[in-house]
């Protein structure tokens, strides 16, 4: 089955970015596929901050099964995977090391 277009994409959940440094709290829609989440306005998340890249990170959502895949764009060995869960504290999340983006 192929990828919905983009006219097509429903959201499956979201990402709250918390007010700071005066930038105002915003929740942004987080949809299967790719996330990418950094300073550029048109990433999925933006995080409009001196210290995060333009490109700083992704989370992936999988079609099939929902369950997103958050990776950064640094070296590979730094990149972790989270294999999403019900719930939202940190012992509902499983965190392994991504070693390749193929597995």
């Amino acid at each position: 089955m192929d990828a919905p277009g983009l006219e097509d994409r429903q959201p499956v959940g979201f990402l709250r970015r918390f007010s700071y440094a005066g930038v105002p709290e915003k929740d942004f829609l987080l949809y299967p596929g790719l996330n990418m989440i950094g300073r550029k306005s048109d990433s999925a998340v933006i995080l409009p901050f001196p210290f995060i890249s333009r490109l700083h990170a992704f989370i992936e959502i999988s079609f099939r099964t929902r369950k997103p895949l958050l990776s950064d764009f640094g070296p590979v060995e730094k990149d972790q995977r989270l294999n999403g869960r019900d719930g939202n504290s940190d012992s509902d999340a499983d965190v392994s090391e991504q070693k390749n983006f193929d597995q």
